[in-house]
């Protein structure tokens, strides 16, 4: 098995080194956003939220406080940003400003390096073909040099690179155009989930909102506040 994967990366001339070059850029990226979205991100923002607003009902904001700042999850990051407002005795309005500040720090972790698969799948298909091209250049110029002896061994190992290098080009495009494809999904997944979060709480705290149109409060929280300071 390694003796064949030996032979056919060495048939596949000089290419065959960007090609694995570029196979290895899209390991590293597809296993550090794997980890990111199903692991840094797994918890909903849902779920985040109704532990949330259960403290804040409940008078114990300050234990989900410290248990969002052990996230480093974007959801958790906006929630905490919209906690710690909301408990400063911010308006609606400000801790919404502040959410969407937040969000425009957040929303970039969740878009980085995954478009960067489709620019290697892209790349990795180009340079096969270049590969290719090179290879059955060397296969016909062979046969204008060479001897009768050798023109059908490098006329064979000509065409040898030339389809080595395509066949390397499709096995680093096609992983990654599928890989892309399923981040890219579970990217736009975590963003409107994102989006429907911070507009859900930021509803639960008008629905707080006391009489003369401040962020409300309950006397427990405020207790709370008070013995944080």
């Amino acid at each position: 098995m390694f003796e064949t994967v030996q032979r056919f990366f060495g048939d596949g001339g000089p290419f065959m080194a960007v090609l694995a070059a570029l196979f290895a850029a899209a390991i590293v990226i597809i296993i550090e956003r794997t980890y990111f979205y199903f692991v840094t991100c797994r918890g909903q923002s849902e779920s985040l939220i109704s532990e949330v607003e259960t403290q804040l009902e409940s008078g114990r904001p300050s234990e989900n406080k410290n248990g969002l700042r052990l996230s480093t999850a974007p959801a958790a990051s906006l929630l905490r940003t919209a906690l710690d407002r909301h408990l400063s005795g911010r308006t609606v309005e400000q801790v919404h400003g502040a959410v969407e500040e937040e969000a425009l720090r957040q929303v970039p972790r969740l878009q980085q390096r995954v478009d960067y698969l489709a620019v290697i799948a892209n790349v990795a298909t180009l340079a096969g073909l270049l590969g290719t091209i090179f290879g059955l250049q060397d296969a016909f110029a062979s046969l204008a040099v060479a001897d009768a002896a050798t023109k059908a061994s490098l006329l064979a190992s000509g065409i040898s690179q030339a389809m080595n290098t395509t066949a390397a080009g499709l096995m680093v495009a096609i992983p990654c155009m599928v890989a892309h494809a399923k981040l890219n999904s579970r990217r736009r997944e975590l963003i409107d989930d994102l989006d429907t979060g911070a507009l859900a709480f930021l509803n639960f705290l008008r629905a707080r909102r006391s009489p003369r149109g401040e962020v409300g409060a309950t006397p427990a929280a405020v207790s709370a506040m008070g013995g944080q300071s």
